[in-house]
């Protein structure tokens, strides 16, 4: 699972906390551990400077019996079979936790030897022992515990910024991006004005965009009416020849365009698009293929295979018809050969030649292709093109409503 900024800081520093605080007590415990082992050397050696001068006649030899924890050996044959084999000078632990004390006779020099029973019980009780261990453990998870629930209270309090700044840029709305900085002096509240001042200019540029928009398509509409309105007058004073009416019917297609992308882009641009309540069937593309066929005589001539099959697109027909027109036109420009139209209850398939064109040229399409990736993005439906060596296919993939 992905863990927030947040609980990685927390996690991190806590672990941390916790591992410094581990061996700082592990090496505590280590260093305890050697000053008994160095108090029990100490003792021992006590112990075999009495025995020494007990041999060297300066102390009576009822001095050892006041050393019940000792045994005494006078020579290597005196020892038991099991220590015979210890032969160096020192102090050597055995299995059962006793020490073996090896030292030289004071006036001979020979070896003598001395068996200590566990002096850690005659330094400290075994009730001392378990409050040592107790209060190092406690020490142990009190210091421990504490620093790391110091620490995370600690990093949480930093770490508050970060998750204000997150739930903020969270509910930040699309259509108008604002963002109110934290009023703070460090990094946070640096990098949380530098995302409202980008905020500020990303919604400066949306409403300029919203303005052109607005603007363009009014002014837009102005002329598109003053050229039908005339077309009208034209084609009441014009004599009825076939030239006046091919060109007056040019000026009507090309009019009728202009509105069909005016009302495309407008759609385009808005923020909440309403569902069309009419899909289009088959009737309707049919309609709409015909319209766009007729207004290019030699695109007429050139789609040869037109087979439509039933279907209900939940798309509006002016932005289908816009769709429609554009990759036609790409066919028109950048193919060769038949263009074959056909569809099915999901998908409509046009398809052409490349023929001669240069492979350079094949990847460049113009921006009628990237008027129908933004619009199928906003339509229900998704776009595929695909192209081989011999031949483009552009596929519209409708979903449902």
């Amino acid at each position: 699972m992905k863990q927030s900024f947040s609980r990685k800081i927390l996690l991190t520093v806590g672990l941390s906390a916790c591992l410094i605080m581990s061996l700082y007590w592990l090496l505590g415990w280590q260093m305890i551990e050697r000053i008994e082992s160095e108090s029990v050397q100490r003792f021992s050696n006590y112990i075999g400077a009495q025995v020494d001068r007990v041999l060297a006649s300066e102390a009576p030899s009822e001095t050892l019996k006041f050393f019940d924890i000792l045994h005494f050996y006078a020579s290597r044959d005196l020892l038991p079979q099991e220590l015979q084999a210890f032969t160096t000078v020192g102090t050597h632990p055995l299995p059962n936790d006793n020490l073996l004390v090896i030292r030289p006779h004071p006036i001979s020099g020979d070896f003598y030897y001395m068996v200590l029973q566990p002096l850690e019980e005659l330094l400290e009780s075994e009730a001392q022992e378990a409050a040592e261990v107790g209060l190092v453990m406690g020490g142990i998870a009190l210091i421990t515990f504490g620093a790391m629930g110091l620490t995370l209270l600690i990093a949480w309090h930093l770490t508050v910024p970060i998750r204000q700044l997150s739930l903020q840029l969270a509910d930040i709305d699309p259509t108008n991006p604002h963002l109110e900085p934290l009023q703070r002096n460090d990094e946070i509240g640096f990098m949380s004005r530098q995302f409202a001042s980008l905020l500020e200019r990303v919604s400066d540029f949306i409403q300029r965009e919203r303005d052109f928009t607005r603007f363009s398509s009014h002014e837009l509409r102005s002329p598109v009416m003053v050229i039908r309105s005339s077309a009208d007058l034209l084609r009441e004073t014009l004599p009825a020849d076939n030239l006046s009416q091919r060109a007056l019917k040019r000026i009507d297609d090309a009019t009728t365009r202009m509105s069909q992308l005016i009302e495309a882009f407008l759609w385009l641009g808005r923020e909440n698009k309403t569902r069309s309540t009419a899909p289009v069937n088959q009737a309707g593309l049919k309609a709409v293929i015909e319209e766009r066929l007729g207004t290019h005589p030699e695109l007429r001539a050139r789609v040869t295979s037109l087979t439509l099959a039933p279907c209900s697109w939940p798309v509006p027909s002016f932005i289908l018809s816009v769709i429609i027109d554009n990759l036609l036109r790409n066919a028109l420009v950048h193919g060769s050969g038949d263009i074959a139209i056909s569809n099915d209850s999901d998908s409509l398939l046009i398809q052409n030649p490349i023929g001669d064109t240069p492979p350079d040229e094949r990847d460049s399409h113009g921006y009628g292709l990237m008027i129908v990736e933004q619009l199928c993005a906003q339509a229900n439906c998704r776009f595929e093109l695909e192209q081989t060596a011999e031949l483009f296919s552009a596929k519209l993939i409708f979903t449902p409503a």
